[in-house]
């Protein structure tokens, strides 16, 4: 089965991703380039701490296992939705993601726990440094480049325009209580996500 560890998120951010996505892909739908680019379901956006990818019974018991330590030893911290960016560059947007601010360095600390955790359950280690963030959409590959790129412009301005918002302090926050191993079933509808263990941090 496919797996990963990630921080699920409470509802009423998944609601203010929900009007972020629906102002960028409104902006994307009027200049007609909304169809370049597969949104996600909103119900299914974490921030993910690691992807498994297929994982056996075994690396499963151990995860939990080590997952429960590392959250026995931490507080809860607090995360804010930060703006929205592209991967690998406005330029070239294949993903359209939100970004994270707040307690980076207890996420970072979580992570780096989380990514020794899974080397040590037979993982390959990750060879890219960590980037929180939370997806918002990916690139259709059937688009063409220059269509890409307008859309790539256009979502740079609007991230401009929103900076102050973020900077402001309008950004909302969420306080961080649980980390989460997740499977991962793929259909044509969708992923369908299912916790597999569930692990409260000290205090969450």
């Amino acid at each position: 089965m496919r797996t990963f560890i990630a921080l699920e998120l409470p509802s009423p951010i998944r609601e203010a991703i929900r009007l972020r996505q629906q102002q960028l892909r409104d902006a994307l739908t009027e200049a007609g380039l909304a169809r370049c680019f597969r949104w996600s379901a909103v119900e299914n956006i974490h921030l993910t701490l690691r992807f498994l990818g297929e994982t056996d019974r075994g690396q499963t018991e151990r995860i939990a296992a080590g997952l429960a330590e590392i959250a026995r030893r931490r507080q809860g911290f607090s995360l804010c939705v930060g703006g929205a960016g592209c991967f690998p560059n406005f330029r070239r947007p294949n993903v359209i993601w939100l970004g994270v601010d707040g307690q980076l360095e207890l996420l970072q600390a979580m992570q780096a726990a989380v990514e020794e955790l899974v080397v040590a359950a037979g993982f390959e280690a990750e060879s890219r440094g960590f980037s929180p963030h939370l997806t918002l959409a990916r690139a259709q590959r059937e688009r063409s480049r220059a269509d890409l790129q307008r859309a790539g412009e256009l979502l740079q301005r609007l991230a401009v325009q929103n900076e102050g918002n973020v900077q402001g302090g309008s950004a909302p926050c969420f306080a961080v209580t649980e980390v989460v191993h997740m499977r991962s079933d793929l259909r044509p509808a969708g992923p369908i996500y299912t916790p597999l263990s569930v692990h409260p941090l000290m205090g969450g």
